[in-house]
Parts: structure tokens; C-alpha cells; sequence
């Protein structure tokens, strides 16, 4: 109720004016004496008060619960869709789990279970990222986690491109392994609508053919420390697996480790020319990899045999890097070890695979060169 100015036959005078809505429908009246007006606007509280809890008797077969729960999911919808058509909707489309799991009772079964599957490194991974996601959610139930919950960790963890990448497939595995028969903790995967980074690859690092004989050259007489020296050539095997059978330092430290339990290795490398199976232990796919003896690894292990010069000599880690200083080569050489052979000399080709970093590039290679 407000006090207006209306004008009528040129003339200005001032009314009480009631003005509102009932179920929908507007009510407005003018009056002359404030009293009136307020009295009115008293009646039409009491009747707006009134139709608001106007209860309708019906003969309905639904219980007094029933009925209460169909008020309530009424007033949820605000009149934007019906009960029906909700109702609909849920059966279409809601899944119940066959459990509540909670995330931080989950992780230790999804980790007990992956590990024997999982390289270590790989495992560790899982870890740290799962570990870091629990202590901001560990107390919620799986089905409570949404894709907003990854997002945000990601985010709150700074982190963008090939990480981002990393952490979203760490997570991914979690949950799609909590979604999976005979588990299904879950209905949907929350990571499955998280962004993926396009990362541009690198090329890898090429080294000629000359080069490759210099680097050889340089290891034959390269003693580590000179505080502790070695035999020369202590650097050979390792270097020459890695240049010209394609194996990464991972594999090599499954192969030492290998040869001096059981002398497995003794083996692979008397005939040039065949296929030696590469044990699934030692492979980074865990399946049987056929290494392609050629004829210049033949030499270089004859020159230089495992059984004297251990493929991983003590103090490795220094020896390389001491290496690298003295030869001034890439740190590719001795941490993430690429394929050095240089194709575009023919005469070379068959000596060694291309470079890359790939196990398929390496098979496909040696197996026409």
C-alpha cells in the first residue's frame, strides 16, 4: 500500500493505492481514506493466507507419506516440469551402485590390486596422485565426486599440459577401474569430461654415424673417477645395448639384474643375425620382445662381454654423468635413452635402428635392416 498522485478532467489529487497478487491473480483498488485502504489490504492478506493453505479432500489410493513426498517433489520443481515427466527421467536415465565406497577405503584396494600389473615407477605415480586427491576428498563417497572435483584439484595443483595429462590419466585409471564389473562403486566416470592437452612432441636427438664412432671411441677408454677407476670400456655394453638394440636403461637394469641372478643374458648375444626373446620381465610392454642380434652389437658384447663388463657397472649413475661432461654429449645418452644410428648413410643402416623412441619403430626396424 503506497500513497499516489493521479490526474483526472486537469486536475491532480492524491489516492492510498492496494496493490498485489493472489494465486496468480492480480488485485489492485484506490482509496480516498487511508483506514479504508488499510483495512482492505488486512482482508486481502487473510484471503491470500488462506488459499495458500487450502487443503483440497481427494480420494486418492497414496498413502499420507506417499502423498507428503509428491507435495514436496512439487515444490523442488517450482512448477517448471511435472512429477510425471521427472519421474520418467530418473528411470531412463539413474543406475544405483552396488555399494558406497568411500574414496579413501577405495584407494588401498585399487593399489593392492594394480600392483603386480604395474611397473614400479608407474605404481608410484598412482600413489602420489591418489594420495594427493584423498587428502581433499577422502571423506566422500565415490558417487559424490564430480567432475568438478577433478577439475578443481587439477587446477589447485597449478599444473597444465603434459602434467595436467598425467595426473588426469592417473585419476582416470582409478575410476575406471571403480566402474568396472564386478565392482561398479560408480556409475559414471567424473574424468571422463576433463580436458586433454594437445602436447607437441619434440624431435628426437639424431646422432650421426660419425658421432656414434666417436662416442664409442671415447667410451673404449673412459674409466669413470679417477679416484676409483674402472676397467676401460666399463660403459660399453650399456651403451651398446641402448644404440643398437633399443634397450631403455629400465630394461638394462631388469637384464643385469637378470644375469647375475641366473645368467639369463649369457645367451642372448653369442649368434648375430636371429631373434633373441626379450623375457616379459624386461620389456617396458611385460610381453615377449624378439631382439635382432646385429652385427655390430655382436662385436662390440664380443669385445666386451657381460660376464666381465656388467651391463650396469657399480656407481652408474655417477659414471654417466661424468660421461656426459667428458664427451660433452646430450643428456638423452644416459637418461632417457633414444636410438642413435644415423639412417640416411646406407652403408650404416643395417647396423643399428633408427632413432625414435618407440619399441615398434625398433621391431620394425631390425627386422628388415
Amino acid at each position: 500500500m503506497r500513497k499516489v498522485k493521479l490526474q483526472a478532467n486537469g486536475h491532480t489529487y492524491s489516492s492510498w493505492k492496494v496493490d498485489g497478487r493472489i494465486n496468480g491473480i492480480r488485485h489492485r483498488r484506490f482509496f480516498s481514506d487511508r483506514e479504508e485502504a488499510e483495512a482492505h489490504r488486512a482482508v486481502k492478506e487473510i484471503q491470500a493466507l488462506n488459499e495458500a493453505k487450502l487443503v483440497r479432500t481427494t480420494a486418492s489410493h497414496l498413502s499420507g507419506e506417499q502423498l507428503r513426498d509428491a507435495e514436496a517433489a512439487l515444490q523442488r520443481l517450482q512448477g517448471r516440469y511435472s512429477l510425471v515427466l521427472a519421474a520418467d527421467w530418473l528411470l531412463r536415465t539413474f543406475r544405483d551402485t552396488l555399494t558406497q565406497k568411500s574414496l579413501v577405503e577405495s584407494i588401498p584396494l585399487f593399489l593392492d590390486e594394480r600392483r603386480a600389473h604395474l611397473r614400479r615407477t608407474t605404481f608410484q605415480d598412482y600413489k602420489t596422485t591418489l594420495t594427493s586427491f584423498a587428502f581433499i576428498h577422502g571423506n566422500k563417497k565415490l558417487s559424490e565426486i564430480g567432475t568438478g572435483d577433478i577439475i578443481d584439484f587439477l587446477k589447485f595443483r597449478g599444473v597444465t599440459g603434459k602434467t595436467w595429462n598425467n595426473l588426469r590419466a592417473d585419476l582416470n585409471a582409478f575410476f575406471v577401474w571403480c566402474e568396472k564389473p564386478p565392482r561398479k562403486w560408480i556409475v559414471n566416470n567424473p574424468v571422463k569430461d576433463v580436458e586433454k592437452f594437445e602436447v607437441a612432441q619434440g624431435i628426437p636427438e639424431i646422432l650421426s654415424a660419425g658421432k656414434v664412432k666417436d662416442l664409442f671411441a671415447f667410451l673404449e677408454t673412459y674409466r669413470g673417477s679417477p679416484s676409483k677407476p674402472l676397467e676401460p670400456g666399463c660403459l660399453v655394453p650399456y651403451f651398446a645395448l641402448a644404440t643398437f638394440a633399443g634397450l631403455r636403461p629400465a630394461n638394462q637394469r631388469r637384464g643385469d639384474h637378470a644375469h647375475r641372478e641366473t645368467g639369463e643374458y649369457r645367451s642372448y648375444y653369442r649368434s648375430q643375425g636371429r631373434g633373441h626373446p626379450h623375457h616379459p620381465e624386461l620389456a617396458k610392454t611385460k610381453d615377449v620382445r624378439q631382439i635382432v642380434i646385429q652385427p655390430c652389437l655382436h662385436a662390440w658384447l664380443t669385445r666386451y662381454p657381460i660376464d666381465r663388463y656388467p651391463i650396469i657397472p657399480s656407481s652408474a649413475s655417477n659414471l654417466l654423468r661424468r660421461s656426459e661432461r667428458s664427451f660433452r654429449s646430450p643428456r638423452l645418452l644416459a637418461a632417457h635413452v633414444r636410438l642413435y644410428a644415423c639412417r640416411q648413410i646406407p652403408q650404416h643402416g643395417r647396423h643399428g635402428p633408427p632413432a625414435g623412441n618407440s619399441e615398434a619403430i625398433i621391431k620394425d626396424t631390425t627386422s628388415t635392416s
